[in-house]
């Protein structure tokens, strides 16, 4: 090509990233001091960190990630899915053989099996409990730090606010160790259980709940994990009815749950020296005229170049953790002749992954290529799972809008469940089909909120429901229970109607401000979804709401776009309590964003745009993946999923095996003090004070 040599200036800067991205160093993992005894043979126990893997847990322990696996047959999907704030067993003695997982899955702790008693474990647990203390005139903390036996950094991790100097009577807490023996039982967390549920379930508090499961109260529950039950709280649960009391059925989550396919191969996966990745981006190098050192900002060729960026850093970070991978670049945009061109080259059907294209056109044309030389294709940026039907080696990055409105609707069923609900549209004819679904998600969600006042009489079927059961149109779970229980829950509830949920609709152009404050409810919050995009309209649109902020409760949900716009009041947005559902969000005030920016900063004299991140993100994932895994990393896809905060991919399958994987990671969030929040870190104990109320 007749101008390498201004290529060469170009991606200069991009070749010689140094340092490892540390967002993605693996969790440091310290061996626990607290052990037990089951059937003769001692375990650790150990609490899962953000950040660990099973892999860097059993290096730790000096044992085999599949020893850890087989200690813990009551948690089936282990070797999948490594949850952090999940509690596991590792043998003390790697010489001595766990039991397998097969022979032994009569002893896994039962507490959900209907009627079986839960097996009682015995241990002796260290935990943090607090002092507080009153700081004194020309205190230090150096000398309550002394004073106590603690470092001083223990007491600032629990009081941040000391960073800033001690006060005059100022209390803080101090953490004490203290180890004492406990008796308890293993539970499943399901889905839908929360501590408040738990703590009446069991008739505990929830306090007791949180200190015998200390990860729980920042991460709260996930369904999956197992947690500790006090085992004197057996005597006090109710006991399951046999099939013939006359039975009624309530949804429940006592039924064990499905376990996941464990593939043999995750445990022993093939793994190669080095991988090879093809990116294929739109550089747009034939867009240049002529040699020239500088070009203006808006140039084409500026497009994806914030992505390429990231790409390159989260690659140095895996180069660095001592993976050998190779990024082959290719120039491709939407020229299908192009891609027919690369994928007839020697040596192409040997890549391990392909990135890109980022075009449509272009992307069938190499997601056909790789399918037939089962080569994994991420799609980096398109948004539109029909590319996903018939393509199994494809994964689909940015949710698509059907996804994250759906996942919208589960949220606002979950949190606002008696609220008025109000949906704002224009009607618009090329959004009806979106405008549909998430009025169809919306009936469902909040139709299945009603679910435990639901009744279905089952006096006539044998035995039970179980786990999977179709209910309607949803997949669920079911308990039967005695027909008095019942009858007694519709007496605390002092005879309340059972009545679908029923949310409000406007046209806004047909009635404007007016229709919509006229459902407005002074008694309750009033939950306003606004699928209307455009600046203009949205800036009037705030200024008219605002004026009932007085007289109402009102919270406003918007779509992506109202992030892009630049010319709306940010007061506008606090008081009405913005909340807006995204594809990406940057937590800016994380340490390893910061620390991410800051090296951006270094490498490029440039600050990081929304591309950059999703670069960053993507290339990590699927280059660690590669790592771990090698080419058939899709076959252990739940082992990679991220269920913390800080992982940006949950993917699925979009409907059958056939069809390829999309991301469905949900952000949401608010604008707070003039900053933007995210609604989903906090939603679990929102959730479990409005159950309190």
């Amino acid at each position: 090509m007749k101008h390498t040599g201004y290529l060469l200036v170009v991606f200069s800067l991009l070749l010689g990233v140094q340092d490892a991205f540390s967002q993605f160093e693996p969790a440091p993992v310290t061996r626990s001091a607290v052990t037990e005894t089951i059937d003769g043979k001692l375990y650790y126990v150990h609490t899962i960190e953000p950040g660990q893997t099973l892999f860097s847990i059993a290096r730790a322990y000096q044992v085999t990630p599949r020893a850890i696996a087989e200690a813990n047959p009551e948690t089936p999907d282990l070797i999948e899915v490594v949850r952090s704030g999940q509690t596991i067993r590792i043998p003390a003695d790697s010489s001595t053989p766990a039991a397998s997982p097969v022979a032994d899955s009569a002893k896994a702790p039962s507490d959900q099996r209907l009627g079986a008693q839960p097996r009682v474990v015995r241990a002796t647990m260290e935990f943090t409990e607090f002092v507080e203390h009153e700081v004194g005139r020309r205190e230090t903390l150096y000398g309550i730090a002394r004073k106590y036996g603690v470092s001083q950094e223990d007491i600032l991790q629990y009081n941040p606010e000391a960073r800033t100097g001690l006060r005059f009577r100022q209390v803080i807490r101090i953490p004490q160790k203290t180890s004492r023996p406990v008796e308890f039982f293993y539970y499943t967390v399901g889905a839908g259980d929360t501590k408040f549920g738990l703590s009446k379930q069991f008739g505990i508090s929830q306090e007791e709940l949180e200190w015998l499961n200390p990860g729980i109260k920042e991460l709260g529950l996930i369904a999956g994990h197992q947690i500790r039950i006090p085992a004197e709280s057996i005597e006090e649960k109710s006991v399951i009815p046999t099939p013939e009391q006359g039975l009624f059925f309530l949804p429940g989550d006592t039924i064990p749950q499905q376990a996941h396919f464990v593939d043999e191969y995750c445990l022993d996966p093939e793994l190669k020296s080095r991988y090879h990745v093809a990116l294929l981006i739109p550089l747009f190098l034939d867009q240049f005229e002529g040699y020239s050192p500088t070009l203006p900002a808006d140039h084409i060729s500026f497009t994806f170049i914030h992505y390429y960026q990231g790409i390159l850093i989260a690659l140095d970070s895996v180069q660095k953790l001592g993976h050998n991978i190779t990024l082959h670049v290719q120039d491709i945009g939407m020229d299908v002749e192009k891609v027919s061109n690369l994928t007839r080259q020697q040596g192409f059907e040997d890549m391990d992954l392909i990135i890109g294209p980022f075009y449509p056109e272009a992307l069938k044309e190499v997601t056909s290529f790789a399918l037939r030389h089962d080569i994994p294709v991420v799609s980096p940026l398109l948004d539109n799972s029909s590319q996903l039907q018939g393509f199994p080696n494809l994964f689909q990055v940015s949710p698509s809008m059907e996804t994250q409105l759906s996942s919208l609707a589960g949220y606002l069923a979950r949190a606002y469940p008696d609220e008025n609900i109000i949906l704002v549209h224009n009607d618009q004819q090329q959004a009806r089909d979106l405008i549909s679904g998430f009025r169809d998600a919306l009936r469902i969600e909040f139709n299945d909120m009603r679910r435990l006042e639901d009744s279905l009489s089952l006096a006539r079927v044998d035995g039970y429901y179980f786990n999977g059961a179709m209910v309607g149109r949803r997949r669920t779970n079911v308990l039967v229970v005695n027909d008095s229980l019942f009858l007694q829950q519709r007496t605390r509830r002092r005879h309340s109607q059972i009545t679908p949920h029923e949310f409000k609709e406007i046209v806004f152009n047909d009635g404007g401000i007016d229709a919509l404050t006229k459902v407005f409810e002074k008694e309750k919050k009033n939950i306003v979804i606004t699928l209307i995009g455009g600046e203009a309209f949205l800036s009037n649109y705030l200024r008219q709401l605002d004026e009932f902020t007085g007289d109402y409760d009102i919270t406003l949900f918007g779509t992506p776009q109202w992030s892009d716009y630049q010319t709306i009041d940010p007061q506008y947005l606090e008081n009405l309590n913005v909340h807006i559902f995204s594809p990406d969000f940057v937590e800016y005030h994380d340490q390893h964003v910061r620390d991410f920016v800051y090296r951006y900063r270094q490498q490029f004299n440039t600050e990081p745009s929304v591309d950059a991140f999703r670069g960053v993100n993507t290339g990590y994932f699927f280059f660690n993946a590669l790592a771990t895994y090698g080419k058939q990393f899709p076959r252990c896809i739940e082992n990679l999923n991220g269920k913390s905060f800080q992982n940006p991919f949950l993917f699925e399958k979009l409907q059958t095996e056939n069809d390829g994987w999309e991301n469905l990671k949900f952000i949401l969030y608010r604008h707070r003090e003039f900053r933007r929040e995210n609604v989903l870190r906090p939603y679990q104990e929102e959730t479990e004070e409005n159950l309190d109320d």
